[in-house]
């Protein structure tokens, strides 16, 4: 059998082990408030006593620990806990939105093209859709998952979990030290689609693909009933007369130039536009038709049938001066 003093002494090589235990705990991640607490603590003992602080004052020191700072810290710390992660989820929620709201837009977009793809001739079947990037963003699984913690952890007025934790912990891998993580929403908008024209199906994923989808004038019709979506969007049915500049209008063909007045008068737009070599059959489409001569003066134009012929007859053009 152990004597007396064996067993206290065996007792206290115990105590000293489960301190050291504690020690390691509170000091664990330095400059929290349990590590500056009892680095503290035990300095100030040292320098009252003049003496190391063995295991039973290392004892004491844990016990007030907890009977007068842990709670305090603890409320703490969640508070500041709910107030990182309720940042992130302030900018989770934001990304949402705005992706719901392109979603929306892009739907009622889509009735508005079905019927403009129509009038033109040899297009048919466009799709066009406004894609957003913000579900590509490097952090926005990382971002969702946060805020699926933060609903679960704050239910119950605890700490963060494990997995929280090491949720925040992957976001701040990809953190930027000077600008954080933002996003800017005109970058995280392209615009993605397909065509038929003349039975051929074209697509595009970008602006430089749409540009090029055709040499005949098939993106600037895209673009213009693209227009027409956004138009149709915000002005509603408010009666608005609207005036568009669209350059370089004979890079369009002749069909579908006719079919474009009507269709932008059809929608209360007035078309102005200019050309280098204007002819009547263009010309007769506009009310109101300028040129300007050599000295960069303004010249009205008119039409009229060549010799006074029948509706058969050809039109000419007849510039005179005008102020």
């Amino acid at each position: 059998m152990l004597t007396f003093q064996q067993q206290i002494s065996e007792a206290e090589a115990q105590l000293r082990k489960l301190t050291s235990r504690m020690r390691t705990a509170f000091n664990e991640v330095p400059l929290a408030a349990p590590s500056t607490y009892f680095q503290d603590r035990l300095h100030n003992i040292r320098t009252e006593t003049g003496e190391d602080v063995d295991a039973r004052v290392t004892l004491r020191v844990v016990e007030d620990w907890f009977a007068t700072e842990h709670d305090k810290s603890r409320r703490l710390l969640v508070a500041d806990a709910k107030t990182i992660f309720g940042e992130i989820q302030g900018l989770h929620r934001e990304l949402q939105t705005f992706n719901k709201k392109l979603s929306s837009f892009n739907t009622s977009l889509q009735e508005h093209l079905e019927h403009s793809s129509a009038v033109f001739d040899n297009l048919s079947e466009l799709k066009i859709s406004i894609y957003s990037g913000v579900e590509e963003l490097d952090y926005w699984s990382v971002i969702n998952k946060i805020t699926n913690d933060r609903e679960e952890w704050t239910q119950e007025d605890s700490l963060p979990s494990v997995d929280a934790v090491a949720h925040l912990n992957a976001l701040l891998a990809i953190w930027d030290g000077n600008r954080g993580i933002n996003a800017q929403f005109k970058s995280l908008v392209s615009i993605r689609g397909s065509v038929r024209e003349q039975g051929n199906f074209r697509q595009f994923r970008n602006r430089a693909e749409l540009e090029n989808i055709s040499s005949n004038g098939l993106s600037y019709l895209v673009l213009i009933i693209l227009f027409l979506g956004f138009i149709g969007k915000v002005r509603g049915n408010a009666p608005v007369q609207l005036t568009w500049c669209v350059d370089e209008l004979k890079a369009i063909d002749a069909e579908n130039i006719v079919s474009l007045c009507n269709y932008l008068g059809q929608n209360r737009i007035t078309l102005c536009t200019a050309f280098p070599d204007p002819d009547a059959e263009t010309l007769m489409l506009f009310e109101h038709k300028y040129k300007l001569d050599a000295e960069r003066r303004l010249v009205h134009c008119e039409l009229a049938l060549e010799n006074d012929a029948t509706d058969d007859g050809e039109l000419e053009l007849a510039w005179e001066d005008g102020e």
